[in-house]
Parts: structure tokens; C-alpha cells; sequence
């Protein structure tokens, strides 16, 4: 915007030669550079607002054609009429300048821009201060312009303001606009009533400042004041080069909220505490002051913390301007600050809002460490040691003793929270010469623990019992501070290394769902999440202890395979392998690291410890190669590419409480990863062997056959099986056409495995659908069941079922009817004989039982014969409705029961019944007694009348009885138990017969 302002240009002109010819005898003239602004150039300065920067452009020409170094001065005549320096920059090159204002003293009002050969360094005059002769001896062209108030912001159509901001906007000379309007916007978007009235001001009345301290909430408008339907549209910079009609133009005017608390009504002198600060606003700057109690000093003390942004005005008395960024409770620091009750006023510099909030500052106390209970943890194991830190933010802790134990770790803790610090040690790295971060750490972020010495230790440190000491970190370098902690310490407690525990190996299946929650878990989580979920899953029967898998042959769905490692003290093993803090160990990472570390590091001079054995040896063995095959196996420590297989393979949970170490196996990935492919048929037995020399104190062991005696083995074995499922009532199935219409199948992969189950009509029904069930899942008992609405089907409509995105397939034929039949079978026992029996150990036995089927269905059902709660025979049994059998176990083997008494029956379904068997212990039996000589045959009887005849002969003698045979080891002759006496009965009533024969 050009100005008139040709008279002013030209006294400037006149009164800058003048400058000019006296400088050249001033004293003190500095002379010009070689290459410099030339007294043909030119500086423009139009009409502007301050620019959102503090600055304001001026423009500049090189007309000479040659160099353009110099500076351009920024001035403006005080009420004096002395001219001040508000700002300067050098200049290279011309054009566009923005130059910084340093003071906004003559501000909105005339300014003037100089052009001068001389640079800012040589500059005598300060900002802020009346210019000095010598500053003017180079200046070769001014020229003057308005620079118009921006206020907090400047003013721009569209856009909100807080009540109590100041908005700075410039009009074009355009527009012919002197005086202007701000009027409300009325519920019917219309331009509304008046609100303010004011005229503009500069050179040409093209500038105002609207303060919107006493605007309402609402929209409002500036228009012309001659012209009140014209609503003044403002860009960005504040500038209206334009206008219409309407409320298009508006902006809107919003009040500011602001409450501050301390969230403690007092703190001590040197502690720190919170101040909680809510607003509806984003980001801005408060003034803070404290009724005068407190100085700028004090001020900028308490609120110079990290949760603040910049501070400025410390120069004021008494007040000072902190840069607010978010919401919440943010750190104060009264350190220093004299005892007493304070009252702070909160408010913001560019809006109405503002708070009060008061605390009571007391005096301090001296701070003070505190330690938890004594501490327990396996030799080579992560302690956890709990220090507390009362009025202090920093303290000592010493583990250990060098006098009495031979080890001393001193360690420094710092806690901005001045709270409780989690320390953690790793007793497999002590005195190892480890990183320290590797030896102690923490899992508090607000906290920092360091390792300022320890002793060097050849071996793993011992088991046994150490004292912690904890006290103030002092004043004191080196040894004396911790010496003062051990001889004068504020807690004492002591940490326990225990002797290892056994070590072990169980086998657990899973399915993919759980895998894959067990994965989010760990990595939403931490891992002790993580071992929750797992312990809650084994106690859904989701996870389930086994020796076999189920194998999908695609190699997409085969069961997940859990190896439970119990291995007490490896958990600081795993994190020295991984290096870096113990804090940041991921447990899986750690595992492969370790896997891929062996014990080159400890190789002895007389090669006891192998330089090539692992420190964690895993296998997977092949135990039944095929005829003529060699054994093949999986080594986990070599075949594993690196830890990102690694990790798509494996996932591994550490659970602290147990010393359990989770191995969850993806065995589709492992078969992709490895060249040996765990299928149908397959029995393995898989190895973990910890052989890591220093976690089992081998270092200084001479002899190569006690190190290998000294590996802890760890195995178990799985055979795979291929995965297979089927329906019940396998084509047959019936469902009506209804809701809630359930098809049941079993499968042997495992429980909590999931798929889909489709039921699709045949060509032939009379409707046609397609339904799926997507939650379908294996319970426990390797049963599941999928559920369909049905209802939109007809009776007699056929269907395929089918199992789908499963390691398995299964399909049945089905049929939609009027109503399913519920009949079922039920096998009931009864006659059962013998009951309540007694033999000898080692007799067989037979024992039979009536099975009928009362139930309304044909049915087949497993019958067993169980002793002592164990089957030892079983059949298979069909009847149809009302039908019934007598199921007979024979012979069966007692020789390997104890002595003693057993309840024995036969068992169905649906229906038992029991009696007790006494087994009694078997010996040599006495030889039997002779038997007794035969009675003489009775005389023949008298024949018939008839013919005389001769008289009968006399009958012969009765022989006499054989003696009896030796008693046998308990048993008859036929073997029969408890039946002896009933075939001798037998026996003499034969022989009697036999008698009355011959006598005949």
C-alpha cells in the first residue's frame, strides 16, 4: 500500500545528507566496507500489520547494479520526537526482508525503514534505545510506513477466538472503508445488532484491533460502518480486500474454561508435586504469580519442569508466563521455596480465563530408604529387590559384602517419583564382567539404577545368604559412600540364592486360537498377562497335557505343540545371552540367543568343557526311522536360520512363580523352517538339555565325564497321528426345519481348535440354502457341535454336511424331517455271577452278567469287566430296543493283582453292577488225607418168579478208596477257584454210581 507521505521522504532526504557530510569528519566514523549498499539503492516499508512472527517486511532495491551488503534499521519517533531502534538485519542481497521487532514500544504507528552501508555489529545503539548519531553516519534511503497492532492474533473470516483476544486486522485503501461495525449474527443467520462501533487508524485509516473481551459467546461480523449489510471478509493475515452481503464472513467468539489444583494441599520444601490443569483449550501461555509472595526467581523455580513448556517474563517482578501444552497433572518443583501457605493466580495472557489454587509449602524432611522383604531366588536366577525412597529422590544400595561374602555390588538408584524402585539382579551375570546394565536394572520408568562397582567373580556366585543395605546417596566419591551405607545403613535385608531345583519336561497341545491369543497377549500385554491366559486356558481344557498330535496334511492346521521346560536359574542365563538391559529382555528373543550360544567362552586348558557343547541343547530325536533308515532329528540350535524363524516358530513365555518356560511350536512353521517333517507316524522324543558350564559351576571341574554327568537332561516323547474327524450319525443325520438345529461330531485334534461347519441343500430339495457355522469348536472331550437355522427349510429336503478350514475332513449326508427322533439306547447290568467271591492270586476267573438294552433305540456299547476301578476285559455290544444278552469274560488273569479285597463288576454306559472279590495270598497245600476204603457191595436181589433159577451171586467187594492226591498250591484240578469241594462231591457220588452198576 503506497502512503502520502512525499513531504515527510523528502525532510528525511534533506536531513539524511546533511548526516552524510558531517559524518565524514564525525569522530569515532567508522569507515565503510569495500563492497556496500550504494547511495543509489533504495528500502520501501508499506502499510502492514506485524507480521505472526514479531516481524515486519521491508523492501529493498539494488539500482546501482553492483554489491548490496548492508543493513536495514527499523525506527520509530517517541513522544519526544526522538527516533528509537526497534529492530535491525543484515543484508545481502535485495529484496523482501523480514526483520524482527526487538520492541513493540511504538506499536501500531509510524515506522521507518533505513538502508545503510554499515553492518548491525557496528551498530552503538541498543534496542529500545534513542538512535545515536554514529548509527545514521551510513544510512543511505528511509522511507516510512504504518505498521498496524496484530494483536494475540489476527483477525480471519471463518475462524474461533478466545473471549479476551486481541485481533489485529488491516482494510485495502479499496475498499474506502474509515469506520467500522461489529455486529452480532442472529439465530436466523442474519446480520444482527450492534455491538461496538470504531474508527481506523494509520495514513490512510486502513488498521484496527478488535477486542473481544467484552464480546458473548457467539458469531459476529464487521461490516462498514456506512454500509451495515457489507460483512468485511478477512484472509489468513487479517487483511479484508473485499466484502458481501450476508453472514458469510462471520467468526465466531468462544470462552475459555480453566481450573488449576494442586493435587496435594501441601509438599515439602525440596519435594515436588502435581498441578492439575483442565481447559477446552489445546495449547497457550498463563501468567502466573503468587500474590507477591513469591519473586520471578521462585516462580520460574516451581514451574521450570519438564511437564511445562517455555518460560518467559522472569524479568518481571513477581509474575511470570508459562507455555501450557496439555491438560492433566503436571510436575511443580518447590525446591528451595521457603515454608508457608501460597495462593497462585492462573491467568491466561490472551483470553478471560483464570484460576486461583494455594498449597502449604512445609518444611523439609530429611529423606530415607527402605527395603522389602528378604528376597529368595534360584542360583542364576533375576532377583527382584524392592527399595522405597521417602523424601528423596536418589540413594545407595549395597548387595552383598566384600569382607564377609567375597562380592559387593554398589548401585545408585534415582527416582523423580521419590517412590518405590523396582531392582532387579542378575545373579548369572554377577561378577562376570558383564555390561552393568546386564547385572542390575529396573522396571520403573520414572527410575534409573546403576552398577558403580562390583567384584570380579571367576565362577557363578554362590549360593548362600547376602545382606542388602540401603541409605541417602551423600555427598561422598567413590568406596566412603558405600562403606557409610554398610556401616550405617537406614534398612537392612537380605537376599537368599538358593540351590537350583529340578529340572523337567512336560508336553501340552493347544490350537491355533489359543497360539494366536497367547501371541497378542505377549505382545499387548507383558508376559505375565500372558501366563494368566495360558493357566486359565489349561484350566478350560483348551491347553491339555498329551503324547500325541494331530497332523494336518496340508500343513496349515496341525495342533500346536506346548513344551513346558521347568528350569529353575535360567532366566539370568537367557538374559546375559541377549545382552543389553535386563529390563528390555523379550523372553523369546532371549531363547534363541541362547540356543545360539555354546560354552567356547569357558573351554578349560584340559578341554573338560567342550568348546562346542550348547549352553541349551534342544533336539527333536526320530525314534522310529523306517526299515534300513538311518535316525534323523531336529536340532533346534543349528537348523533354526536365525531369530526371526526362530520366533515365526516359536513364542516363548517365562512364568516367574513356577520357573516354567512355555514353549509354544507352530509345527506347520517348523516343518517349513527344517528339512525333517513331523508327520502321521512319527514318534519323537524331544531333548532340552541345559549344559551351560557357568550356570552349573563346571569352571573349574578337570574331568570331562563329571561336566557331562553334570548336564541336566530333560525329555518327552509325541507321536503324530494324522488329523481325521467325522459326524455323528454319519449319513444319517436329521434336523428339522427349525432354529437351533445341532449336527455332533468328534474329531482327535485339539480341544479349542476351531472351524466352520457348512450344511448345503441337494439339488433334488425343494429349497435351496447354504448356512454356515463359523464357531464351531472342539470341547475337551474331542466332541463339537454346530448349530443351524433351519427354519426356512421343507420336510424331506436332503443336505451334505461338510467340515471346513479344519485339519480334517468330514462329510455326511442328511435329511431335513418332521420331527428327529430322541430314542436312545440304555444298557442296564444285572445276575452278575459270581458276587462277593473269594480265590486265590494267580486263578482265572469267569464271571458273567446280563446286559439288556431298556432303552427305545438299537445301541452298541463298550461292556467292561473292571477290577479295583481298571478294565481288564472289555466287548463290544449291540441289542436292539428291549433286547438282551449275557456277556461272559473268560479266564481272566489274576496273577497280577496283590492280595486282598477289589470290587469287580461289569460296567456299561449306562448302568453298573458290583460285588467284592477276595484275593487271598497262594502256598503249598498238605498232602490230602487217604482216602477211606470202599463199602462191600450189597448182595444181588432175588431174581423174578419164573423158572426156578439159580440163585444170584454173592456181589464182590467194594474196592477200596484211592488215597488221596497231594494238595495242590490252592487250586483244583480244573483250575476253578473257590470250587474244590464241589467236583470231590462230584467225584464220590460218580464212583458210588459206577458201583451200583457193576452190582447190576
Amino acid at each position: 500500500m503506497t502512503n502520502d507521505n512525499t513531504t515527510r521522504k523528502k525532510a528525511s532526504s534533506v536531513f539524511f545528507a546533511a548526516v552524510m557530510v558531517i559524518s565524514m569528519v564525525a569522530v569515532g566514523f567508522a569507515a565503510a566496507p569495500a563492497a556496500a549498499v550504494n547511495s543509489g539503492d533504495t528500502v520501501s516499508l508499506d502499510d502492514q500489520l506485524l507480521n505472526s512472527d514479531g516481524t515486519v517486511t521491508v523492501g529493498t532495491s539494488n539500482n546501482g547494479g553492483g554489491s548490496f551488503d548492508g543493513s536495514v534499521l527499523i525506527t520509530y519517533d517517541n513522544s519526544d520526537g526522538n527516533r528509537v531502534l526497534v529492530g535491525a538485519q543484515d543484508v545481502s542481497s535485495d529484496g523482501n526482508k523480514d526483520v524482527t521487532v526487538e520492541d513493540t514500544g511504538g506499536f501500531p504507528g509510524e515506522h521507518e525503514a533505513h538502508l545503510s552501508t554499515a553492518s548491525v555489529s557496528g551498530l552503538e545503539t541498543g534496542f529500545g534505545e534513542e538512535v545515536t548519531q554514529n548509527d545514521f553516519n551510513t544510512v543511505v534511503d528511509s522511507n516510512t510506513g504504518y505498521v498496524g497492532d496484530r494483536g494475540d492474533r489476527a483477525l480471519s473470516s471463518g475462524s474461533t477466538f478466545w473471549q479476551g483476544q486481541e485481533l489485529g486486522f488491516e482494510v485495502a485503501d479499496s475498499q474506502g472503508i474509515d469506520e467500522v461495525q461489529v455486529r452480532t449474527v442472529d439465530d436466523d443467520d442474519n446480520i444482527g445488532t450492534l455491538v461496538d462501533e470504531f474508527s481506523l487508524e494509520g495514513a490512510n485509516s486502513d488498521f484496527g484491533v478488535l477486542d473481544t473481551a467484552g464480546l458473548d459467546t457467539g458469531e459476529y461480523v464487521v461490516v462498514n460502518a456506512a454500509n451495515t449489510s457489507e460483512a468485511l471478509n478477512f484472509d489468513g493475515d487479517g487483511l479484508s480486500s473485499t466484502n458481501s452481503t450476508g453472514t458469510s464472513n462471520s467468526f465466531e467468539v468462544t470462552t475459555q474454561s480453566l481450573t488449576t489444583e494442586f493435587v496435594d494441599d501441601s509438599v515439602a520444601s525440596g519435594d515436588e508435586t502435581d498441578l492439575d490443569i483442565d481447559s477446552n483449550r489445546a495449547s497457550y501461555e498463563i501468567d502466573v504469580s503468587a500474590d507477591g509472595d513469591l519473586d520471578d526467581d521462585e516462580l520460574q523455580t516451581i514451574f521450570n519442569t519438564s511437564d511445562f513448556g517455555t518460560i518467559s517474563g522472569v524479568d518481571d517482578d513477581d509474575e511470570i508466563t508459562v507455555q501450557v501444552e496439555t491438560d492433566g497433572e503436571l510436575a511443580t518443583d518447590f525446591t528451595d521455596i521457603e515454608e508457608g501457605t501460597y495462593d497462585f493466580t492462573f491467568a491466561v495472557a490472551d483470553s478471560t480465563a483464570e484460576d486461583t489454587a494455594s498449597i502449604e509449602v512445609t518444611q523439609e524432611e530429611d529423606g530415607e530408604l527402605g527395603l522389602g522383604d528378604s528376597v529368595a531366588v534360584d542360583q542364576g536366577g533375576i532377583a527382584s529387590i524392592m527399595v522405597t525412597l521417602d523424601n528423596t529422590d536418589t540413594g545407595t544400595l549395597v548387595i552383598g559384602n566384600e569382607e564377609d561374602d567375597g562380592y559387593q555390588a554398589n548401585v545408585t538408584i534415582e527416582d523423580d517419583e521419590d517412590d518405590e524402585v523396582e531392582v532387579l539382579f542378575n545373579t548369572y551375570a554377577a561378577g562376570s564382567g558383564a555390561a552393568n546394565a546386564e547385572v542390575v536394572s529396573t522396571t520403573d520408568d520414572d527410575a534409573t539404577v546403576t552398577l558403580d562397582g562390583e567384584s570380579s567373580l571367576t565362577d557363578i556366585l554362590d549360593s548362600g545368604t547376602y545382606d542388602l543395605a540401603v541409605g541417602p546417596n551423600t555427598n561422598n566419591s567413590g568406596v566412603v559412600r558405600y562403606d557409610e551405607t554398610l556401616e550405617n545403613p537406614d534398612t537392612i535385608s537380605s537376599l537368599s540364592i538358593q540351590d537350583r531345583g529340578e529340572t523337567g519336561l512336560a508336553l501340552w497341545r493347544t490350537s491355533e486360537s489359543v497360539q494366536e491369543d497367547v501371541t497378542e497377549e505377549l505382545n499387548d500385554e507383558n508376559e505375565s498377562a500372558t501366563v494368566s491366559l495360558i493357566n486359565s486356558a489349561v484350566e478350560g481344557d483348551l491347553v491339555t497335557q498329551t503324547d500325541t498330535l494331530a497332523i494336518d496334511a496340508d500343513g496349515s492346521s496341525s495342533d500346536v505343540l506346548v513344551h513346558q521346560l521347568t528350569a529353575p536359574g535360567l532366566q539370568g542365563a537367557l538374559a546375559n545371552a541377549s545382552g543389553g538391559d535386563i529390563d528390555d529382555v523379550e523372553t523369546t528373543t532371549a531363547f534363541y540367543d541362547y540356543l545360539s550360544t555354546n560354552n567356547s567362552q569357558y573351554e578349560s586348558n584340559d578341554d573338560a568343557i567342550a568348546a562346542d557343547s550348547d549352553r541349551l541343547e534342544a533336539v527333536f530325536e526320530l525314534q522310529n526311522p523306517g526299515a534300513n533308515e538311518p535316525s534323523t532329528s531336529i536340532d533346534l540350535n543349528e537348523d533354526i536360520s536365525d531369530s526371526t524363524a526362530f520366533s515365526n516358530v516359536f513364542t516363548v513365555v517365562y512364568d516367574d512363580a513356577s520357573s516354567n518356560y512355555y514353549i509354544v511350536t507352530d509345527v506347520d512353521a517348523l516343518n517349513e523352517e527344517v528339512s525333517e517333517d513331523i508327520e502321521d507316524g512319527d514318534e519323537y522324543e524331544v531333548q532340552f538339555n541345559v549344559q551351560d558350564a557357568r550356570l552349573l559351576d563346571l569352571l573349574e571341574e578337570d574331568d570331562g565325564d563329571a561336566v557331562e554327568e553334570a548336564y541336566l537332561e530333560n525329555s518327552a516323547t509325541f507321536s503324530a497321528t494324522e488329523a481325521e474327524g467325522e459326524f455323528d450319525n454319519e449319513d444319517a443325520i436329521e434336523v428339522t426345519n427349525a432354529e437351533e438345529q445341532t449336527i455332533t461330531g468328534t474329531t482327535n485334534v485339539a480341544p479349542g481348535t476351531e472351524f466352520n461347519v457348512r450344511v448345503r441343500s441337494d439339488d433334488d430339495a425343494s429349497t435351496s440354502f447354504i448356512i454356515n457355522d463359523e464357531d464351531v469348536a472342539v470341547s475337551a472331550d474331542g466332541t463339537f457341535s454346530a448349530t443351524f437355522d433351519l427354519s426356512d427349510a421343507a420336510v424331506n429336503d436332503t443336505f451334505t454336511a461338510e467340515v471346513r478350514q479344519a485339519a480334517f475332513t468330514a462329510e455326511s449326508d442328511g435329511t431335513v424331517v418332521e420331527q428327529v427322533s430322541d430314542a436312545e439306547a440304555a444298557f442296564e447290568v444285572s445276575e452278575l455271577n459270581p458276587q462277593d467271591v473269594t480265590a486265590t492270586v494267580g486263578d482265572a476267573l469267569t464271571i458273567t452278567a446280563t446286559v439288556e438294552n431298556t432303552g427305545d433305540a438299537e445301541g452298541t456299547q463298550t461292556v467292561e469287566f473292571r477290577v479295583g476301578g481298571n478294565a481288564v476285559a472289555s466287548q463290544d455290544v449291540t441289542l436292539e430296543a428291549g433286547g438282551s444278552t449275557t456277556v461272559e469274560f473268560a479266564d481272566v488273569d489274576t496273577s497280577g493283582l496283590d492280595a486282598g479285597e477289589y470290587e469287580h463288576g461289569v460296567f456299561t454306559d449306562d448302568d453298573s453292577q458290583t460285588a467284592t472279590l477276595t484275593l487271598e495270598d497262594g502256598g503249598d497245600g498238605s498232602d490230602g488225607s487217604d482216602g477211606s476204603d470202599g463199602s462191600d457191595g450189597s448182595d444181588g436181589s432175588d431174581g423174578s418168579d419164573g423158572s426156578d433159577g439159580s440163585d444170584g451171586s454173592d456181589g464182590s467187594d467194594g474196592s477200596d478208596g484211592s488215597d488221596g492226591s497231594d494238595g495242590s498250591s490252592g487250586e483244583t484240578d480244573d483250575g476253578t477257584p473257590g470250587f474244590g469241594a464241589l467236583v470231590a462231591l462230584v467225584a464220590l457220588i460218580a464212583a458210588a454210581l459206577l458201583a451200583t452198576r457193576r452190582n447190576d
